[in-house]
């Protein structure tokens, strides 16, 4: 039940920043032209979700950052590398660079 919580409340992060930015899409007078700027709704919101995954993982005991539901599922740690990799792969879709020395395959 725990790791059904845990996916439920990642998944409800990341769709719900998704669907607040395009919510907020609306053509201007300009035919088309967005009447925000993407990059930086998108910048405060990978902080606001920075700022939620770094609370969540500080509220788990260390020694529960092994546990896995099952053989073959992703261990709560190893959801955290993978939050964390995603978000350096989405980087470069709002103009930022990763560092040169990020390689996605160590995460």
């Amino acid at each position: 039940m725990k790791t059904i919580c845990m996916a439920l409340l990642v998944f409800g992060l990341i769709v719900g920043g998704a669907s607040r930015a395009s919510a907020q899409t609306a053509p201007a007078a300009d035919k088309g032209q967005p009447i925000f700027d993407i990059k930086a709704d998108t910048v405060e919101d990978m902080k606001d979700l920075k700022k939620k995954f770094a609370d969540l993982a500080a509220a788990i005991p260390a020694d529960k950052f092994n546990w896995r539901p099952a053989e073959g599922v992703r261990s709560v740690g190893e959801v955290f590398l993978h939050v964390a990799q995603a978000n350096y792969g989405f980087s470069k879709y709002v103009g930022a660079t990763p560092p040169i020395t990020f390689e996605t395959k160590d995460y």
